[in-house]
């Protein structure tokens, strides 16, 4: 397991190392949601062209919603260059808060609050894996050279 990091310790990165990036964090929030989308829509055209029953819809959703939350927490993660268990976290606790409201204005009884709250931890534990494998990612961090830290010396 070396190299595999939670947090990137060197204080050499300048003053704001330590900080949330919530513009990253907003980021892995849209690709959440546009995953999700995207999925929910290939999902939509597969019921709507097949003849197969879809018995097992319900639990296609939440997997889809899941992998939205993975892919989200993957991006935030990628992105930045510490905390990236965190940028996951705070991306899937906050899809999981969007989730809960769009239950609540479909209805109050649409989901029981334990089932709420444990979609709620189980988003946020998903993004917190997901920023975990997103920052230990090989390569280069959004487009940026990485620091010299990283690099190989030849």
């Amino acid at each position: 397991m070396k190299g595999f990091s939670f947090v990137f310790w060197n204080r050499r990165l300048g003053g704001n190392s330590r900080m949330i990036n919530l513009s990253e964090v907003c980021l892995g929030l849209v690709w959440a949601i546009g995953a999700t989308m995207a999925a929910c829509l290939v999902l939509g055209l597969w019921i709507l062209f097949s003849s197969s029953g879809v018995f097992y819809f319900s639990w296609l959703l939440k997997g889809v919603s899941l992998l939205g939350t993975f892919i989200g927490g993957l991006t935030a993660g990628r992105r930045v260059q510490n905390l990236g268990w965190l940028h996951g976290a705070l991306v899937g606790l906050t899809y999981g808060l969007v989730f809960t409201l769009l239950s609540f204005f479909n209805g109050l009884g649409a989901f029981s609050n334990l089932d709420l709250a444990g979609r709620l931890g189980a988003y946020t534990l998903i993004g917190m894996a997901a920023g975990i494998v997103g920052i230990n990612l090989p390569g280069s961090v959004s487009g940026r050279r990485l620091p010299r830290i990283y690099r190989q010396l030849n």
